[in-house]
């Protein structure tokens, strides 16, 4: 399959691209920077989603687009500027593939659509484990963007027909045991850090087959997964540590046994095959 990823040089995408490759589809990275890698056959194009022009220019004679390119928190940028780039981009990515008949766009939505990692006014969970029925309550700039993606997904696909996917990741880890070993154990020594994403996480080689398999998955319509681990990133169950910060939780998390996850993928194991093949625990 003929493929653009936009943001395809940033830290996730390079990893979709090498998942890509692996199984020949024919990529384009299309990104604000030249990759650090490229791997041979894959071809990239320098520009901005928010260049309308510029998107159809690089979409046009592809079958499919993996749309990555956002900015990826509150962090650095204002909220007006992170909320106008990452909408208007997803937007004119989906225009684009609408209008020049691309069969699939799969967009990178966030578990942060559900609202809870990054409020400002601290609320719990509605029921756990969490799927993908659960409502979505944001309340700051990054997370609203990540619902409204996933709202523009769903409009493109009711307007053309265009299969739609949007991936949610969680907290990721980068593929590099050796490398990330001391971040990894420092959440796993300090559970504080991790309790606003509720100590769920993915790590990108995993994630990187869960775009894999929504691209060549020619079964769907619009549709929204996690793609997460299947253990929580704690050594404490989280029937004990989901109470200790959302206070109220402790009859909805006891079930949350062992290693169980607060966040699971339910969904796209029994829709896209999808099953994690890495934990934290090989960081360490």
């Amino acid at each position: 399959m003929r493929v653009v990823v936009t943001g395809g040089s940033g830290r996730i995408g390079r990893w979709v691209v090498r998942e890509l490759v692996a199984r020949e589809h024919q990529v384009t990275i299309f990104d604000q920077v030249a990759p650090s890698e490229t791997p041979a056959g894959v071809a990239y194009k320098l520009g901005s989603c928010e260049d309308l022009g510029g998107v159809y220019d690089v979409l046009r004679g592809h079958d499919a687009v993996i749309h990555l390119a956002a900015i990826p928190s509150n962090a650095v940028h204002p909220y007006p500027t992170v909320f106008r780039t990452n909408v208007l981009s997803t937007y004119h990515v989906g225009e684009a593939a609408g209008r020049l008949g691309l069969r699939k766009m799969v967009a990178a939505s966030s578990i942060n659509a559900l609202g809870i990692t990054m409020a400002e006014r601290q609320f719990n969970p509605h029921y756990l484990p969490i799927d993908e029925e659960h409502p979505r309550l944001p309340q700051d700039a990054y997370s609203l963007t990540k619902l409204l993606d996933e709202e523009i997904l769903g409009a493109l696909h009711r307007r053309t027909g265009i299969q739609t996917i949007a991936i949610r990741p969680p907290l990721m880890q980068y593929g590099d045991p050796v490398g990330e070993s001391a971040v990894v154990r420092n959440r796993i020594d300090h559970p504080e850090l991790n309790w606003r994403v509720m100590w769920v996480y993915c790590d990108v080689r995993d994630l990187a087959r869960g775009f894999r398999l929504a691209l060549e998955n020619d079964t769907l319509g619009n549709e929204t997964f996690f793609i997460t681990a299947d253990d929580a990133l704690a050594r404490e169950p989280l029937c004990d540590l989901l109470p200790r910060f959302f206070p109220g939780l402790e009859e909805m998390a006891k079930a949350l046994t062992g290693t169980s996850p607060a966040v699971v993928s339910t969904k796209a194991k029994r829709l896209l095959g999808y099953e994690p093949q890495h934990s934290w625990q090989e960081y360490l």
